[in-house]
Parts: C-alpha cells; structure tokens; sequence
C-alpha cells in the first residue's frame, strides 16, 4: 500500500513541484518541473506499483491503471464540510454523508480490534444501502438547485464525485491520505521529521 501526494515549490526561483510517495515506514520524496504523469514516469514508482494507492482527486493518478485505487476520505471530508459552510441550503446532506463515512470508519475500526479481517455482512450491507440513498437523494436535490458558477467545487459537482468513485471512496484501507498532507505544510516549513496522524480504514 501506497499513499502519494505533491505540492508547489520553489527551486532556484522557478515553479516546481515535490512529490511524496510512502508506506508505513518509508517515504520516498522527488522533487520535479511536472505535477501530473511527466513526473510520474521520471520517478518511476507509480508506474510500476501494483498494490493499492492512496490518493486525492488529481486526475493524472488515473493513469495508472495497474494498482487499485483508493480516495482520501480526509480530504473528502474537507470538501463535505465546505460545502456545507459555503452552501447552506446543501448542509444536511453534506454533514450527513460525513457523519456516515465516521460511522464506517468507526464500525471498521471495532472490527480490526476483533481481529476480524472484513465487517459482518448485514452491517456491510446497510452502511452501503444508506450510502447509495444519501448520495442518490444529494444528486436529486443538487439537480433542483440553482447551479454556482465557479470553476472550484461547488455542491452541484460533488455528488457525482461521490457516486461514480463509489468503490474508491469505500475502500478503506491502513493508510490515510491525511497522513501526507501534512507534508505539504513541512516542506514548505523545511521541517526535518514527518508526524502523521491516523486514518486507518478497511472496508
């Protein structure tokens, strides 16, 4: 298991991006004049790892086609919470799927205290009958709202998010996104040691 993440800096002046790539006790960091798959390639680890990669929404992960895929739930959660603070109307739905994801999270995490490799069935089912009412009825009432013109997110385009990547939203796994983005902020900081905090899922 892999998470990846990267962030804009500054070498000698001009624009460039440093990329991180870790599991639980390494962490690989390259720095590059490309933020997407030009970069990728260069470093060579994405492109030829074939376990389960944790990632936020940049589009240029999907290259990668050989690993499976999981979505931070740290940053979903961000965007839930934003949403509902710039977009009132949209709040109930957007802190109910938050609170529906903690649940999940909280349900796996019982489980892996048991020693128990996967969640009991009936359980399994209602989180995922719930998640597909709540992210139905959010597409339905997104539909009906006046759209927001903005080239950011904005409530009418994060239920699809939620609906078509639906099996990488719920693939809970050990290592949580959250734990590189503080990356980007010790980089920036030039801290010399990486603390991390824990997100671990399996679903």
């Amino acid at each position: 298991m892999i998470g990846a993440d990267e962030t804009g800096i500054r070498i000698n002046g001009a624009k460039a991006w440093v990329h991180v790539a870790r599991t639980e006790t390494l962490t690989h960091l390259a720095p590059h004049t490309h933020r997407g798959k030009a970069a990728f390639e260069t470093i060579g680890i994405l492109n030829q790892y074939k376990g389960t990669l944790v990632r936020d929404g940049w589009f240029s992960y999907k290259w990668y086609q050989q690993c499976r895929h999981s979505l931070c739930n740290a940053h979903l959660l961000r965007d839930l919470t934003y949403i509902g603070e710039a977009e009132p109307p949209h709040e109930w739905w957007t802190t109910a799927l938050a609170k529906l994801l903690i649940e999940i999270k909280d349900a796996v995490e019982a489980a892996r205290n048991n020693s128990l490799t996967e969640m009991e069935g009936e359980l399994h089912k209602d989180f995922l009958s719930r998640y597909d009412a709540l992210t139905a009825k959010a597409e339905e009432v997104v539909r009906g709202s006046p759209e927001q013109k903005s080239a950011g997110l904005t409530a009418g385009k994060l239920p699809n998010r939620f609906i078509k990547n639906k099996a990488e939203v719920l693939r809970f796994i050990g290592l949580s996104h959250k734990k590189l983005s503080i990356f980007n902020v010790i980089i920036k900081l030039s801290k010399s040691s990486l603390k991390f905090s824990n997100w671990a899922f399996l679903f």
